[in-house]
């Protein structure tokens, strides 16, 4: 009996251990999308054209996350200066939130032209199939909508 115990409670150890792991895996911005660009290519069966014009998009997009996540750090630093001022200079946080604006527009605008390029290379079945996907996709994502605000 003692035995059983010890495996039961040795299982379950595990298990939790297992179970937390995997609730904190963290995915790199690389490897999001490359999983995306994986499953593109395979759902689509995209030709080494459509492939080459995903990579490009790819790596336009990774160079801006950079860019953006090396600029975060003197951005925190700007913010962190005015809260401990007496009073905040509401020019220097507007002219913040306007330079992250611009750089939120520009990294949307480069989305809409490199999609725009990119469904113009798509075959009329390779359309079909990824607004199937896309619409399979926001099925099961819309089950969980409610248990955000």
């Amino acid at each position: 009996m003692k035995k059983k115990i010890i495996i039961v409670t040795g299982v379950l150890t595990i298990l939790t251990v297992l179970f937390f792991t995997a609730c904190n895996h963290y995915h790199s911005p690389e490897s999001r999308i490359g999983w995306i660009k994986d499953e593109l290519t395979d759902r689509l069966a995209l030709d080494a054209g459509q492939q080459a014009r995903l990579d490009a998009i790819a790596a336009g997009l990774l160079d801006r996350g950079k860019q953006m996540r090396q600029e975060r750090e003197a951005v925190r630093a700007t913010l962190m200066a005015e809260l401990k001022k007496e009073h905040i200079d509401r020019s220097a946080v507007e002219t913040l939130v306007a330079q992250k604006q611009r750089q939120m527009d520009a990294i949307a605008e480069y989305l809409i032209d490199s999609a725009i390029g990119f469904h113009e290379t798509l075959s009329p079945e390779q359309r079909e199939k990824l607004v199937a996907e896309l619409e399979k996709f926001h099925a099961r994502a819309e089950k969980y909508r409610h248990r955000r605000w």
